[in-house]
């Protein structure tokens, strides 16, 4: 390894943990595959295309610009490991409200318009923001942290109170059910009354 590259050891370092965050941040959601996560994949693979042939080389201009490739290709990754993330995590969140949204849900976790909120204002996040723009904002980087963070404890809470969000569910299942049997009952036995009633008037 010639010196010059040797004096890059601080972004060298940079970009080392520019990639475990990324991986990190991909970890968290519990989701590790699927075409979802086939940019992060693709990003960190060019990143370390870019400091392999940052290793090959001796020019200096030529590994600064190999450096800086490596470095926006792991932004980048971070990005879109944030997205992806957050993506799989609010579909579980939307999917859980789907099953028990009947259930009343805000009985069991009082905070629960909060969870609705940040769902929200993380998809609108994505919806107003490029990469570019969040990649050099130190501001927008630690939003998606926190939101992230956040969203999987979320997520845990869901998690937690799935048991009497099943009971509660069965219950009002179980009622519907015993009010269709009665309606069902009801609709076959009041015409057999009115018909028992008319034979009985038409004999007499």
């Amino acid at each position: 390894m010639n010196e010059y590259l040797l004096s890059k050891d601080k972004q060298i370092k940079k970009i080392r943990r520019l990639f475990e965050e990324t991986e990190n941040i991909q970890k968290s959601s519990g989701f590790y595959g699927g075409k979802l996560f086939f940019p992060i994949v693709n990003e960190l693979r060019y990143c370390g295309n870019h400091v392999l042939n940052a290793l090959a080389l001796t020019n200096a201009e030529d590994i600064d610009c190999q450096l800086m490739e490596a470095e926006d290709h792991c932004n980048r990754a971070k990005y879109d490991a944030y997205e992806c993330s957050i993506i799989v995590l609010t579909r579980k969140f939307e999917k859980f409200y789907d099953i028990y949204k009947t259930v009343g849900i805000p009985t069991i976790i009082p905070n629960f318009v909060e969870f609705i909120k940040l769902n929200q204002s993380l998809q609108d996040f994505f919806r107003t923001n490029n990469k570019i723009s969040i990649v050099n904002s130190e501001e927008k980087d630690k939003f998606l942290r926190n939101g992230l963070k956040q969203l999987i404890d979320n997520i845990k809470t869901l998690e937690l109170i799935k048991p009497e969000a099943d009971r509660k569910l069965t219950e009002i299942k179980n009622r519907i059910r015993k009010d269709r049997l009665k309606f069902l009952m009801g609709s076959i036995l009041i015409p057999l009354v009115i018909a028992f009633i008319t034979v009985i008037l038409t004999i007499r």
